[in-house]
């Protein structure tokens, strides 16, 4: 039963993680090293439906995040999620919602319909029902310091709570939140950037659940020029169309995604601003194991994506339109040199 249940969990983390690609059951056998007919007929057993329909119905919903998001014309979203002409996919569209791309468009909101969520292995009762009680309960939004470690909770809907270690670890959870972010790690003097501090990793250890989307890793801020930065490990996330794709790495004993993406009038650590950011997002999803961060920021200034003194380094777990649970049980921020300022984020 373990074994079905983590091969179920790892197919589905697959499906949300390539859902603009050509994923099929095929794919996902001879990923998986399964037999095509026991994928299914598991698949079929757990969630009472095909596995061939639920990859249809999860590009399905996820495509209209781009139909009423982006300007993107009709072809192009068919042809972007693998969904077939665009005739076909207009016809496939009414049948899931009973109106068409048009005029769901026209009418800008995707309320009246019901889209097919992400699956999940458990009871998603289950995600959020622990209460974090205790001393350390964080259940607003907080930013401050724990041990070395600074701390900050964020949301916008849902409700949250968050409860930390000494050690820059925490657990956390998340219900029906439109947004919500956690992270530790340490802030710098502003004084220095990447390379006079040196050599610059992350050793982390993550387990979480999601129903909806979500993602984990590394995250930052530089100062002169004020970038704001991830290193995705894991993720429950979509497509990335919207930004500029700049290269394809391999890092750490995997393959990283290269993007960058320029903010207008946003919140930053410097209030509303202009800025950039950059992304890395590993194609082979992890939980656990050691960021080499210097080896991206090196990689991002080759492709001319430039930093500036490091602000933050934080580990990171996020949660969009989702709701979840995670625990950082390990997060061990080493350096070359000491040139952390213990302040408030």
């Amino acid at each position: 039963m373990y074994k079905n249940n983590k091969l179920l969990e790892n197919i589905l983390n697959e499906i949300e993680a390539r859902l603009k690609t050509d994923i099929d059951t095929e794919y996902l056998a001879k990923k998986f090293t399964v037999s095509s007919t026991h994928l299914r007929l598991l698949f079929k057993s757990a969630f009472g439906q095909t596995i061939g329909s639920y990859i249809r119905s999860r590009k399905m919903a996820v495509s209209i995040d781009d139909l009423l998001g982006t300007n993107l014309n009709v072809l192009d979203i068919a042809y972007d999620y693998g969904l077939g002409y665009e005739q076909s996919y207009i016809r496939a569209f009414k049948r899931e919602y009973g109106l068409t791309p048009g005029e769901m468009r026209k009418l800008k909101s995707d309320k009246i319909i019901r889209k097919t969520s992400p699956l999940c292995l458990y009871d998603p009762n289950s995600l959020t029902n622990t209460d974090l009680q205790g001393i350390d309960a964080i259940k607003t939004k907080q930013s401050g310091i724990r041990g070395t470690y600074n701390f900050e909770t964020w949301y916008d809907t849902g409700n949250i709570a968050m409860s930390l270690t000494n050690s820059g670890g925490f657990k956390c959870k998340w219900n029906n939140a439109g947004e919500a972010i956690f992270r530790t790690g340490k802030h710098f003097d502003e004084h220095l950037t990447h390379s006079q501090i040196g050599n610059i990793e992350v050793d982390y250890g993550i387990s979480f659940l999601s129903r909806g989307g979500s993602y984990l890793g590394v995250y930052g801020w530089t100062i002169d020029p004020l970038v704001e930065f991830y290193i995705v490990e894991n993720g429950l996330i979509s497509g990335f169309h919207y930004m500029d794709h700049k290269a394809n790495i391999n890092i750490n004993e995997g393959s990283y995604e290269i993007y960058e993406y320029g903010k207008k009038k946003s919140p930053s650590i410097m209030g509303i601003n202009d800025f950039k950011q950059y992304w890395s997002i590993r194609t082979n999803n992890r939980s656990s194991g050691t960021v080499n961060v210097s080896e991206h920021f090196n990689a991002w200034e080759k492709l001319g994506m430039h930093l500036g003194t490091i602000h933050e380094i934080s580990s990171f777990v996020e949660g969009i339109q989702s709701s979840g649970a995670a625990e950082v049980y390990r997060n061990i921020l080493s350096l070359d040199k000491k040139a952390i300022k213990k302040k408030s984020a």
